[in-house]
């Protein structure tokens, strides 16, 4: 506060204004000597009361609502007026001594005309609030009452300059030195006691106004017109200002940004349902468009100075009243820089706190109430201004969020939860002197990272520095300001007022005179500004909002302000949830200037997959943080492949491999066989199975998979083939005993000569013989095979090397029953000799057998042949050879009586199959011709075998070379 003894010291050098002033000496009016408009009214709304001699003017009725309105008397019974015969013309300030009552700042307001002269009790416009006595006032009998004052203890007596609280000026004109004053009544619980109406330029002692004495003139700081421009002219942040009807002076000249006090609040625009009052929010407009400066909206969602018509609506009808709220902003305002969705959510909730609070709003349950996430309310909010206002920033906005940490974390959970949805652009932080003031500069800084880890753009939205005395205001505006200003997050300062008439004017927060001088905390503001080099980065949109982890991604980003040579600019990923508390740099530039620039960075193959990232460009030396990009970022892992399958094969067989995948289907898979790539797509779930043949060993290695967006290439597994080779079986056949039987070991006679043969095969390590019947053991390698029966037996031998790999081979044995002998104890058998067939002793065989053309069983095969040919040809049905002997080839020719099928091959003299010559059906009655090339054979007996129509004929065949 400014103190009496400061002033005196200047008299002397005031001579002149005193002799001006002294003629107008201040006039006192009794509070209670007024005339009540309409005393007689009930209940009373005013009173005339006297305690300890003294008396005074008593407000026992609260102020009267009219259509939503609390900004005039509303009622004659709530008016006083006076009449005043002044001494002399001239312009006079007022005085009054007042006493607020327990209810503080519910006790402290009344109405001031705007000036001399009767009006309606209903006159808005002629009527001033004077709020916020509890806060103000001088009671020292040698303080200067020049101020709003700071004394805020109750139920005292206390002198209140009125213009710190709204009050204007009164002039008194030459000639009409009679005039009428009024004032109204607003809240219950103030009591008057007198007005003091002191010429204006003079100062008054608190013991000056309760004598009634002239006061004294002190220099007031001289008229000051400030030049302009904005005091941030040409800095890449903005210094603005709120817009009322006490800082509109001078506006443009000290600041490049606005918002409207009071006009933007619901309640302000419409008091009553659907009437619209949009005066002071579009004085604020045109001042943006006039000046083009960013205007920001302050606010759609309060719990305060909200309509009063609304808060007893059903919540669904309150929705549709938001709704409509909404869209009218939205259709009056289309260059809205920064929307305020929310203001002060962790204080103010729409919520009605108790029957008598009124401002509310009262409609949190209409936006979904704390819900789920205990903020729901919030989220609807935005997510309702994201509909309505699709190309606007959207801001949330708090007090008191900078000076705890507790408090600055529950307001970043908040903004979590709306960048998870990508509903919030900017945040807001109020920065009132309450907040700051008492919080250590250390403190504020640190809640400002926090709050900055978001990645958003931090705008201080309502700042204000107390001080009474200038040094005071002074010295916190050096401590605080600088501290936002340099913040690398912080993109601009808005002070809530600058001029008396701010809503802490009773604290000293104001930083010019009513005329315009500047007090020295704004001196130093405006050359601090105007001389500290400063730089803002903003992130620029991505071209995708979706990238592989390992990808590259270009980050276009702007640089404004002072840029030292080669200043490095780091594109910064977050980690998954959003935050940059701990962020990853991705790449790097370095410019020299101001300008446009991309960084081209990479999304580290690190990265775990996610959708909440978002990247930001920063700057050391100084440290700047650019915003984040504007939407959140999803990051795909790298899908990933595991091959796996078969790694030993027998040759001509096929291996299987398995691909296990990862990611998104559908996929394509490359692989090498050997040194060819294969690509397979379209692949639609996991695991994909393959087979591969090689014809030797191999290798197959994976070399990438995609899923469509994100290409693998560090892929696990390769899978080596190892292609075993066959067997290679051999097969002889040995009969029980050396008897000469005239034929082939494949041959047995039932009768005569071996009744059994060993079939012995070779070249494996287990053999298994198909089919078991007849053979001694089907799982050995030389089964015995004992005749029993007539007839053509067909084996065949699997035999499996060490590897498991597998072959086989076969022989076909024809037992023939020669037996011609009735006598059982007699052993005879047939022989064909010189062409016919006899029954001989067994003990005779050998010795027909020596003479040549003899032999076991029916005559020679040829003979034998003839016989079945010319039996054959009777059934349309023939079988025969030539040359036979033969020795380069032989021709076989057949006919089949009836379709069938017909099997033709040839055998060795061990049984062993070496020709396959026709396998198929053959048609009846059609001639068929076929070769035997003896080339590739030894010399010796084959026996050629005819299996048609169910009938088995065998021709020899000599093969001499």
């Amino acid at each position: 506060m400014i103190k009496l003894r400061r002033l005196f010291g200047l008299l002397g050098l005031l001579s002149a204004p005193l002799a001006v002033h002294a003629q107008n000496a201040p006039v006192t009016v009794q509070a209670e000597a007024g005339t009540i408009r309409d005393a007689a009214a009930t209940p009373a709304a005013l009173t005339f009361s006297s305690e300890a001699g003294t008396g005074f003017l008593r407000v026992v009725g609260d102020f009267v609502t009219l259509n939503g309105s609390t900004q005039s008397p509303n009622a004659d019974n709530r008016v006083v007026s006076y009449n005043i015969t002044f001494p002399g013309p001239g312009t006079y300030d007022l005085y009054a001594r007042v006493r607020v009552g327990s209810g503080g700042f519910n006790d402290d307001s009344y109405y001031v005309p705007n000036s001399f002269g009767t009006r309606s009790a209903f006159e808005t416009s002629r009527w001033v609030n004077a709020n916020g006595l509890a806060g103000g006032g001088y009671t020292n009998a040698t303080d200067v009452v020049s101020a709003a004052g700071t004394v805020g203890t109750n139920n005292v007596w206390k002198w209140v300059r009125m213009s710190s609280f709204g009050s204007s000026a009164y002039t008194v004109p030459a000639g009409s030195l009679t005039q009428t004053f009024e004032i109204g009544s607003r809240e219950n619980g103030l009591d008057i006691d007198k007005f003091v109406f002191g010429a204006s330029g003079v100062f008054f002692t608190v013991d000056n106004l309760d004598k009634g004495q002239q006061g004294s003139v002190t220099p007031p700081p001289p008229p000051f017109n400030p030049p302009g421009p904005p005091i941030a002219t040409g800095k890449p942040k903005f210094l603005g200002g709120v817009y009322s009807n006490p800082q509109k002076v001078n506006f443009g000249k000290y600041f490049n940004q606005v918002v409207s006090e009071n006009g933007g609040k619901w309640g302000s625009v419409e008091g009553t349902r659907n009437v619209m009052n949009w005066a002071d929010l579009d004085s604020s407009y045109l001042r943006a468009k006039r000046q083009n400066i960013p205007f920001r909206m302050h606010v759609l969602i309060w719990g305060n100075q909200q309509p009063s018509w609304i808060e007893n609506l059903p919540p669904a009808e309150q929705l549709a009243e938001i709704k409509e709220w909404y869209a009218a902003v939205a259709q009056r305002y289309p260059d809205i820089a920064f929307l305020e969705v929310v203001n002060e959510p962790t204080h103010d909730a729409p919520v009605k706190q108790s029957p008598t609070d009124q401002g509310s709003g009262n409609y949190i349950e209409a936006l979904g109430g704390k819900g789920a996430t205990g903020w729901d309310w919030v989220i609807t909010s935005f997510q309702l201004a994201r509909q309505y206002f699709p190309n606007t920033p959207l801001m949330l906005n708090d007090y008191s969020v900078e000076n705890t940490t507790a408090g600055a974390q529950q307001y970043l959970n908040i903004i979590n939860l709306l960048k998870q949805r990508n509903l919030i652009d900017v945040v807001g932080i109020q920065g009132h002197a309450f907040s700051t003031q008492p919080t250590p500069a250390a403190s504020l800084t640190a809640n400002l990272n926090l709050l900055a880890s978001a990645g958003f753009p931090l705008y201080i939205t309502e700042l204000d520095i107390d001080g009474l005395q200038d040094e005071v205001q002074l010295a916190e505006y050096q401590r605080v300001f600088p501290l936002f200003w340099e913040h690398p997050a912080v993109k601009g300062v808005t002070l809530w007022g600058y001029r008396p008439g701010h809503w802490r004017t009773a604290q000293g927060a104001y930083l010019a005179y009513e005329n315009g001088a500047e007090r020295s905390a704004l001196k130093w503001l405006r050359d601090y500004v105007q001389r500290t080099d400063i730089s803002t980065i903003t992130t620029g949109n991505l071209a995708a909002t979706t990238f592989c982890v390992g990808s590259p991604v270009s980050v276009p980003f702007t640089v404004e302000g002072a840029v030292t040579a080669n200043r490095t600019f780091t594109a910064q990923l977050s980690d998954a949830a959003g935050s940059f508390t701990a962020p990853t740099a991705i790449g790097s530039v370095t410019a020299s200037a101001a300008g446009s620039y991309t960084i081209a960075a990479t999304i580290p193959a690190t990265a775990t997959a996610g959708t909440l990232y978002r990247i930001r460009v920063v700057s050391t030396s100084p440290s700047v943080f650019g915003n984040a990009n504007s939407t959140n970022l999803t990051l795909k892992a790298l899908p990933t492949a595991t091959l796996s399958g078969t790694t030993a094969i027998c040759a001509g067989s096929s291996a299987t491999l398995s691909v296990a995948l990862t990611g998104t289907a559908p996929w394509s898979v490359t692989y090498t066989d050997g040194t060819t790539p294969v690509t397979v797509t379209g692949i639609t779930a996991s695991p994909y199975t393959f087979s591969v043949s090689p014809a030797s060993t191999s290798t197959y290695a994976l070399t990438a998979v995609s899923d469509g967006s994100c290409t693998g290439t560090a892929l696990s597994g390769q899978a080596v083939v190892t292609v075993n080779p066959l067997p290679t079986p051999s097969l002889a056949v040995t009969p029980a005993n050396d008897v000469y039987t005239g034929g082939v070991p494949t041959t047995l006679y039932l009768g005569y000569g071996p009744q059994s043969v060993t079939l012995t095969a070779t070249g494996g390590t287990s053999y298994s013989w198909s089919p078991a019947a007849g053979l001694s053991n089907a799982a050995i390698a030389n089964p015995v095979f004992t005749a029993t029966q007539p007839g053509v037996y067909r084996y065949v031998v699997t035999v499996t090397n060490g590897f498991g790999c597998s072959a086989t081979q076969e022989v076909t044995l024809t037992v023939l029953d020669v037996r011609c002998s009735n006598n059982a104890n007699s052993d005879k058998v047939l022989v064909c000799q010189n062409g016919k067939v006899i029954c001989v002793s067994v003990n005779a065989v050998p010795a027909h057998l020596k003479k040549a053309g003899n032999g076991l069983g029916s005559c020679t095969p040829e003979a034998s042949s003839n016989v079945a040919s010319a039996m054959g040809d009777a059934l349309g049905q023939s079988f025969d050879t030539y040359p036979n002997p033969f020795t380069d080839r032989s021709v076989i020719r057949f006919r089949s009586a009836a379709t069938a099928p017909v099997q033709l091959q040839v055998y060795n003299q061990l049984g062993q199959l070496v020709a396959t010559l026709y396998q198929g059906v053959a048609e009846a009655g059609r001639d068929y011709e076929t070769t035997l090339e003896g080339r590739s054979l030894t010399e010796g007996v084959y026996t050629c075998r005819l299996v048609s129509n169910g009938k088995v004929e065998t021709k020899r065949l000599v093969l001499v070379k």
